[in-house]
C-alpha cells in the first residue's frame, strides 16, 4: 500500500478479493481496515461493494455449468433484452447477470440470419435509446462489454473506434465492420455512438 497509487484501484481490488478468498468470509476487523483504506486513498467508495459483489458472483458461477458467455442490453423497462443468438443457441438455460443480481431469463424470440436473440428477464430496467439512423462509415462508436470473462473479470469494458464499413460479409447491408477491438464475450454487446451514447448496432463478431 506504501507504493499505492490512488488513480489505480486495481491493487486495492486484489487486496479485498484476497482478504476474502482466504478464509470465504471479511470479519468486523478486516472490514474497518478496508474501509479505512478507502477513505485514507480516497476511493469510490463503492467499490467495496464492488468487490464483494464479485466475490459472491464467482461462488455462483462456480456453482452453474457454465458453457457459453456473452454481453448484452436492455431494450425496454419490463425486462426485454437483446444478444446473438449464437451466444444462447446450445443453452439449456439462460442467465442475465447486472451489477446488482443474477436473474433467470426465457428466450422469446430468435433470429439466426441476423444472429438476434431476444430474453425476457423479470424486474425492471433501464433501456438503451436506439439510433440506427446516425450509423455511417467513418463515425465514432464504442463498445460496451463483459470480453473472456472466466480471466478479464466480470466488470464491464469499453473499446473504441468507428464504423470502417457500412457493409459486412459480402457487401450485407445488414451489417457494419468496426475496428473497435472485441473478444470472445464481446458477442451480443450493444454498439453505440460516441457523440450522441445512442445505440447503433450490436455486436456479433
Amino acid at each position: 500500500l506504501v507504493k499505492y497509487d490512488e488513480d489505480d484501484t486495481a491493487l486495492f481490488v486484489y487486496f479485498i478479493t484476497f482478504i476474502a478468498y482466504s478464509d470465504e468470509k471479511i470479519d468486523e476487523v478486516e472490514e474497518l481496515a478496508i474501509k479505512k483504506v478507502i477513505e485514507i486513498f480516497r476511493l469510490p467508495r463503492n467499490i467495496y461493494d464492488l468487490v464483494l459483489f464479485r466475490v459472491r458472483l464467482q461462488d455462483v458461477l462456480d456453482s452453474l455449468n457454465i458453457s457459453c458467455f456473452g454481453s448484452g442490453y436492455f431494450i425496454a423497462k419490463d425486462g426485454y433484452a437483446i444478444t446473438n443468438h449464437h451466444v444462447t443457441e446450445k443453452c439449456n438455460d439462460v442467465k442475465v447477470l447486472t451489477l446488482e443480481k443474477l436473474y433467470d431469463a426465457r428466450i422469446v424470440e430468435t433470429d439466426e440470419k441476423a444472429d438476434l436473440c431476444l430474453l425476457k428477464v423479470t424486474g425492471e430496467f433501464d433501456p438503451v435509446i436506439i439510433d440506427y439512423e446516425i450509423a455511417g462509415m467513418g463515425k465514432e462508436v464504442f463498445t460496451y462489454g463483459y470480453p473472456q470473462p472466466n480471466s478479464q473479470g466480470f466488470f464491464p469494458k469499453v473499446t473504441q473506434g468507428i464504423i470502417s464499413a457500412d457493409h459486412g460479409y459480402q457487401d450485407d447491408y445488414c451489417l457494419m465492420q468496426i475496428d473497435a477491438s472485441v473478444q470472445p464475450g464481446n458477442s451480443g454487446g450493444p454498439l453505440f455512438d460516441r457523440n450522441s451514447g445512442r445505440l447503433v448496432g450490436t455486436v456479433s463478431a
